[in-house]
């Protein structure tokens, strides 16, 4: 699953003179040139209308008006991100931090864009001068964790996990994922308390989309709690579609389908990903570790970087 889960930043339009200082004091975010100005409303209107080439375009015409028009660099790299256009939207951020370096708003665009592009090194960077911009921001903390899982630095994520809830964040994610870090150390018992009460606060709607019970019954077989772990799949089984994905994982892992008719149901790189991640796992738990690191290296070499079961894969070879 997509190491989850750095998310987009809300839509900036016309913020207010106060918030303006509190993020950029004396610096401008706007343009004296009128139609500029209106290009750029134009593109606001159509983003909130998801409709992002459309605003794109404005954008783009309000900054070869004026190319001091942060607000519309910081728009137009906020709208490249939504269409999944990472290095244009990289181009947008660092043009305008170029006319104002202390906005939080395009460090955050840019650290998005590296993150997806698996940069962790880069987005990190730009996540803690966001934050430094805008300390009152829980979610920096989280996104920082994120930067540091993917780096390998499971440890000093954690920690940041622990920032991001002690600084009032109520994102349980912070839980989803300090409890895969702790997995990634062999903290068993923490993971399986994270994962638990992820698992517990998140929307029930949203359960079929969620690995906490995957990997938390890998934590639990690690554990020596076998049977625990294998009922709390087959009462996650109930939950999930049975014609999506991850369907055919939880088929495998409770002994429905084997490795090979897994690997069948996956139809992508990122499902490629998965099934071998969670294969190398149950190999693992079976005591087969020369089986199991196969698909790992598996992992290693072609799995998508950005995903969970990249880092757990990494953090199984480590061992």
């Amino acid at each position: 699953m997509k190491m989850n889960n750095i998310r987009l930043r809300g839509i900036l339009l016309k913020l207010s003179v106060a918030s303006i200082l509190s993020v950029a004091p004396a610096l401008a975010y706007y343009s004296d040139d009128s139609i500029a100005e209106k290009l750029y409303t134009e593109g606001c209107h159509l983003m909130q209308a998801r409709r992002y080439q459309e605003a794109i375009d404005k954008y783009n015409q309000a900054v070869a008006r004026d190319k001091h028009f942060v607000a519309a660099f910081i728009n137009l790299s906020y709208s490249y991100n939504h269409i999944d256009q990472y290095s244009q939207s990289i181009e947008a951020a660092t043009k305008a931090l170029a006319n104002n370096n202390e906005s939080s708003y395009a460090y955050e665009d840019r650290a998005y864009a590296y993150y997806q592009l698996a940069q962790f090194d880069k987005a990190l960077a730009d996540y803690k001068a966001a934050s430094h911009y805008d300390p009152q921001n829980s979610e920096y903390y989280y996104q920082c964790g994120i930067c540091l899982s993917g780096l390998g630095n499971y440890a000093e994520a954690i920690k940041y996990y622990d920032q991001s809830l002690k600084h009032g964040s109520k994102d349980i994610l912070n839980y989803y994922k300090r409890g895969l870090d702790n997995l990634f150390l062999n903290n068993n018992a923490q993971a399986v308390a994270d994962l638990n009460k992820h698992h517990h606060l998140v929307n029930p709607n949203e359960a079929h989309q969620r690995y906490d019970v995957i990997f938390c019954s890998i934590a639990l077989k690690r554990l020596g709690k076998d049977k625990e772990a294998e009922q709390l799949l087959v009462n996650y089984e109930k939950d999930v579609p049975k014609d999506k994905w991850p369907y055919p994982i939880i088929q495998y892992l409770t002994g429905q389908i084997n490795a090979n008719n897994l690997l069948a149901e996956a139809k992508n790189n990122n499902q490629m990903t998965e099934a071998n991640a969670y294969i190398g796992a149950n190999l693992s738990a079976q005591g087969k570790k020369a089986e199991a690191k196969k698909n790992f290296l598996w992992v290693k070499d072609h799995g998508n970087r950005v995903f969970s079961e990249y880092q757990f894969a990494i953090s199984e070879l480590k061992k």
